[in-house]
C-alpha cells in the first residue's frame, strides 16, 4: 500500500511541467491581449501629451502629463483642448474653447470683459490672474462654420486665437478633450 500511493505521488509530480507551462501560456496570451487593447484604446480613443509652457496655468502647470479623449468630441465652450500643431505651429497647442461656431465673441479692453453671444462668461474659477488689457486690442466677431476661438488660462502670456499666427482654430484640428492629469503623481485628476 505503501508503494501504491508512492507511485501515485510520482506521477502527481510528472504532470507539474505540463501545469506550469499551461499556467505560463495563459498568463502570456493574457498579457498579449492586454498590451493589444491597450494599444487600440491609445491610438484611436486616447493619446497622451506633455503640456509645455505656462500659457494654462493654474489649471495646468509646464510638464504636467494629460490624457487627451479623441473619439466622439465634440468641442464646446470650456473644454480643454489639444490642437495638432499641423503646419502652422511648432508643437502641440493645449488651450480652452471660448467661443465655437456661430457664436459672437467679443472682448472688451475697456471694461475687461470676454463676452460670448452678448453675455459675460465666468472665468474666475480658471484664469490664473485678470487679464491685463492694456495692451490688447478689442475682439469683436462671429465664429465661421467649422471652427472655434481659444484662449489659454494664463492670458496674460498666453498665444491664442487673439494673435494672427494663431487664430481661429479649425475642428479637423482638434484632436481632442483633456480630461485627466495622470502626472505628477501630487496632482492626479481630472481636468475642468
Amino acid at each position: 500500500m505503501f508503494g501504491l500511493e508512492k507511485g501515485k505521488h510520482f506521477r502527481k509530480l510528472d504532470n507539474l511541467p505540463s501545469r506550469f507551462s499551461v499556467v505560463c501560456f495563459d498568463f502570456l496570451e493574457s498579457a498579449f491581449y492586454c498590451i493589444v487593447l491597450v494599444s487600440i484604446l491609445m491610438t484611436c480613443v486616447f493619446t497622451h501629451m506633455t503640456v509645455v509652457g505656462s500659457s494654462m496655468m493654474n489649471t495646468l502647470q509646464n510638464d504636467d502629463k494629460i490624457i487627451i479623449r479623441k473619439m466622439y468630441y465634440t468641442p464646446k465652450n470650456g473644454d480643454i483642448v489639444a490642437i495638432s500643431r499641423g503646419r502652422k505651429f511648432e508643437k502641440h497647442l493645449i488651450k480652452r474653447i471660448i467661443a465655437t461656431e456661430g457664436q459672437k465673441i467679443k472682448i472688451d479692453p475697456k471694461h475687461g470683459a470676454v463676452e460670448v453671444n452678448g453675455k459675460k462668461i465666468n472665468e474666475k474659477a480658471y484664469l490664473k490672474e485678470p487679464m491685463d488689457y492694456d495692451s490688447a486690442k478689442e475682439i469683436s466677431r462671429t465664429v465661421p462654420q467649422g471652427y472655434c476661438f481659444v484662449m489659454g488660462d494664463n492670458r496674460n502670456h498666453s498665444t491664442d486665437s487673439r494673435v494672427e499666427e494663431i487664430g481661429l482654430i479649425k475642428y479637423n484640428d482638434i484632436i481632442g478633450k483633456a480630461f485627466l492629469i495622470y502626472y505628477p503623481l501630487n496632482r492626479i485628476g481630472f481636468i475642468n
